[in-house]
This record gives C-alpha cells, sequence and structure tokens, in this order.
C-alpha cells in the first residue's frame, strides 16, 4: 500500500546583499585546507595542485617516503593535513580509525599523465581546499564518473554519516574534450 506520507518541504527566504555579503566574507577568510601527499601519487599530481594554488606537501617534506601506511597514516593527523592518495587500504575503518582521521582523498589510478585525472583531482580538492579542520574525520573517495562519495564520522551522535555529490558540469566538459 502506498505511504501518504508527505515529505516537508523546507523554505528558505532569500538572502539580502548584507547577507550575501557577510556570507562570501566568511568564505573567503575560511582555513584552507593542507593536503599530504602519498607516495603513490604520480609527481605531476603535486604539480596539478600547485597549479592551482593548493597548500600541498609531498611525502618527503613530511619524512614518510619509504613508510607504511600507519606511519603515513599518523603523519597526515600530526600535520593535520588531507592525505590524498591511490590506496584503498586507507578506507578500512578497522585499520584507519575515523577518530585519527586527518581527512583522506582517494583518487582512482590512470595508467598515464590525463588531463580527466588532473580534472578529477583539481575538482575533488577544491571541495575540500576551505574549512581545514572541518574535514576532520572523514574519507572522501573520487570516482572516474566525476562523483565524489564522502563517509564522515559525527562524534556527537556517534555514527557515521554518508553523501554523494557529482562534481560540476564544468569539470567534467573539461575532461571529455581533453579525451576526444
Amino acid at each position: 500500500m502506498p505511504s501518504r506520507h508527505r515529505a516537508k518541504h523546507r523554505h528558505f527566504r532569500p538572502l539580502n546583499a548584507l547577507e550575501i555579503k557577510a556570507v562570501k566574507s566568511e568564505f573567503r577568510n575560511a582555513v584552507r585546507t593542507g593536503f599530504l601527499l602519498d607516495a603513490n601519487m604520480e609527481t605531476w599530481a603535486a604539480y596539478v595542485m600547485r597549479y592551482k594554488k593548493f597548500d600541498v606537501w609531498e611525502c618527503d617534506r613530511a619524512r614518510v617516503r619509504y613508510s607504511d601506511d600507519q606511519a603515513v597514516f599518523a603523519a597526515a593527523w600530526k600535520l593535520g593535513r588531507l592525505l590524498v592518495t591511490h590506496d584503498q587500504d586507507f578506507l578500512d575503518d578497522r585499520h584507519f580509525p575515523f577518530a585519527r582521521c586527518a581527512g583522506l582523498l582517494v583518487v582512482p589510478t590512470y595508467g598515464s599523465v590525463s588531463m580527466v585525472f588532473a580534472n578529477l583531482l583539481a575538482c575533488a580538492c577544491e571541495l575540500v581546499s576551505k574549512g581545514g579542520p572541518l574535514w576532520f574525520h572523514t574519507k572522501i573517495v573520487a570516482q572516474r564518473d566525476f562523483t565524489v562519495k564522502v563517509r564522515s564520522w559525527d562524534k556527537s551522535e556517534g555514527r557515521i554519516t554518508g553523501w554523494s555529490y557529482r562534481i560540476a558540469l564544468g569539470y567534467r566538459k573539461a575532461a571529455a574534450s581533453s579525451c576526444a
């Protein structure tokens, strides 16, 4: 039997010019997110991120180049930097718990230098480029179809919440035109 329950729609009043200005100012002044590139990331990925003006450290600078995954994860936590990697092992919540996660972004592996990968990496990093500590206790997976799946630990409620986001059309079009 079909449900007669109707979802309640929330209506928000439009912001006036002064409120819009305050929101823009707050966004501009938000803490920038620092990134730590795992050793398995291509060197040109660092160039793409620096070109987009992200605050990025490579494993050499953090002194964890030849360390195991646990040490890299711990270094990201100590430095307060979001870890960018190809390694799906970091998604294992038993070995890499949310409580000690400074933020994690897992991107797919592409065989060679690819504008599709560059656009995906740039856009996924753009999504989390502001907010810094806001991304603590969060694991993000960027997928080849330009969707981002986010799982975050809500400490106050004691549960993990998840949501998906479709990357902006501009990045998808740029990636599609570079493949043609």
